[in-house]
């Protein structure tokens, strides 16, 4: 086996052990992930980025556009380990909400011209993702890519974006459950 594969194993392996630790809450027939706990882990964040570049390296140059709160640790993590390996990678952050009168940009930083990956913690319905690509589609920019933790395959959530997800529900055994907005 390859040094990068033997990588990723243990790696996802480290994250499956700490969401099932400390991500998700269980008592069925409920269950409920949190994973921004586990964002401010540098060993997690680490592993994470990890990941990432094994899947996405061949893809580069490109653009990361982290959604708050848990898409920033994400994507600063990627950054660093992109930077380790030797690439320069611009990073943009998607904010749920106007702050203020001064700052009236729901996407802050520099957007340049490559390819955009969207970042994110969970694909559950898909509705941020929909929001971010109405913003983007206004500064006439497209998402390339999508990259998530944990992807819940719903059916209601076809956009016409390729998804990477380093979990499905199903690797944790749990039942699928009907979302409420």
């Amino acid at each position: 086996m390859k040094g990068s594969k033997i990588k990723n194993s243990i790696s996802k392996e480290n994250l499956k052990k700490d969401i099932l630790n400390n991500g998700l809450r269980v008592n069925l027939p409920r269950w409920n992930f949190d994973i921004r706990p586990l964002l401010l882990s540098h060993t997690f964040r680490s592993h994470l980025a990890i990941l990432f570049w094994n899947k996405f390296e061949k893809y580069y140059p490109f653009q990361l556009l982290g959604v708050e709160f848990s898409g920033i640790p994400m994507s600063i993590a990627i950054q660093d380990e992109g930077f380790r390996r030797g690439f320069n990678c611009n990073v943009l952050i998607y904010r749920k909400t106007k702050e203020s009168q001064t700052n009236k940009n729901l996407i802050e930083g520099y957007i340049n011209t490559e390819k955009i990956i969207y970042i994110d913690d969970i694909l559950s319905s898909g509705k941020s993702l929909e929001k971010v690509l109405f913003e983007l589609n206004k500064q006439q920019l497209k998402i390339f890519h999508s990259f998530y933790i944990v992807n819940f395959e719903r059916l209601d959530c076809k956009l016409d974006i390729k998804n990477y997800s380093i979990f499905l529900l199903q690797d944790f055994g749990l039942p699928e459950f009907e979302l409420v907005d």
